[in-house]
């Protein structure tokens, strides 16, 4: 299969690095390839959930896929909500993303499968 030169991941991800290195900003540069290397994983993890088979290997991807949605709301929160929001409140915020995304896990995981 020959891969698309303009598939949107390519896009983003040049546009994101691109953007990087007009601004001239080490961290931003750090922050945009930090972030793409998380949600890459986040999509190889969730198609990797997809396809395995119910067992260990199925229950550790997806506490992957959750630990990459956690690391991901903190990137965001990093990014738009720091310059605004007090330190407690930015807390409150990861905590409560923290809560919610281990509560879909484990209620998930609690669930009989299906084989």
């Amino acid at each position: 299969m020959e891969a698309n030169l303009l598939s949107p991941r390519r896009i983003i991800f040049f546009g994101s690095m691109l953007a990087a290195a007009r601004r001239r900003d080490p961290a931003s540069a750090a922050y945009s390839m930090v972030s793409m290397l998380v949600l890459v994983l986040f999509f190889r993890c969730t198609g990797a959930v997809a396809r395995a088979p119910a067992g260990p290997r199925r229950q550790w991807l997806r506490a992957a896929v959750v630990a990459l949605c956690v690391a991901l709301t903190g990137l965001v929160q990093l990014q738009i909500y720091s310059p605004a929001v007090p330190l407690s409140m930015a807390l409150a915020i990861w905590a409560v993303s923290v809560t919610c995304f281990s509560a879909v896990f484990l209620v998930a995981s609690a669930r009989p499968q299906a084989a």
